[in-house]
């Protein structure tokens, strides 16, 4: 809805002393430019840049300029033998932190809760050392008069099966098209193509 001045006081209906100045009757029901002009004129200010901000950045980047700028000149007045040094230090640095965490973690190996999954019950810890880990990952050898089979027991017969059954329809149908192209050779047509039709025969020119 719009908003309705209030009606005058008695005192402004006179004339002298009693009479108020119109913009103090209405108050903050003024329309006009001076009301209109606040809102649009806020919205139209310019965003300030940050100085703070601008100079961060430029501090952080002329920092990282130097270092870097100091870091090149101290490896190119390094001498030919101290390269190999350097690069070694680097893959230390890398490489070690994660190579001590994991021969931390190959310490703590135990063999136990794959036994006590198997139905053996482990109370102690079984650490796989370096000669326990030896011995299981050793090459197994068949003992005497034993075969080797490879038939699977756990093995899903109806992947199987389906693998059989698709393996013969490959069989058939490479037969099947060696088959086709042979007749296709032979004959110049292939089955499902009408014969071509027999040349007309030749007129005797008449003799004079």
């Amino acid at each position: 809805g719009r908003n309705v001045p209030p009606p005058l006081p008695p005192a402004a209906a006179g004339t002298g002393r009693g009479r108020r100045p119109l913009r103090a009757v209405l108050g903050p029901f003024t329309v006009g430019p001076a009301a209109t002009a606040g809102p649009a004129a806020k919205r139209a200010e310019p965003k300030k840049v940050d100085i703070g901000a601008v100079a961060a950045i430029g501090v952080a980047v002329s920092g990282a300029v130097t270092a870097l700028t100091l870091i090149l000149g101290y490896v190119f007045g390094l001498a030919a033998w101290q390269y190999p040094l350097v690069l070694g230090g680097l893959m230390l640095v890398i490489s070690g932190p994660s190579m001590l965490i994991a021969w931390l973690k190959l310490r703590q190996r135990t063999l136990g809760p794959i036994l006590e999954a198997n139905g053996w019950a482990i109370n102690g810890r079984v650490n796989i050392n370096v000669k326990f880990g030896t011995r299981l990952t050793s090459r197994a050898i068949l003992p005497a008069g034993s075969s080797r089979s490879l038939k699977d027991p756990y093995a899903n017969e109806d992947v199987a099966r389906r693998a059989r059954l698709i393996t013969v329809l490959i069989f058939i149908g490479l037969i099947a098209g060696i088959r086709l192209h042979a007749v296709h050779l032979n004959d110049g047509r292939y089955f499902w193509q009408s014969p071509p039709a027999p040349p007309a025969p030749a007129v005797a020119a008449p003799v004079p």
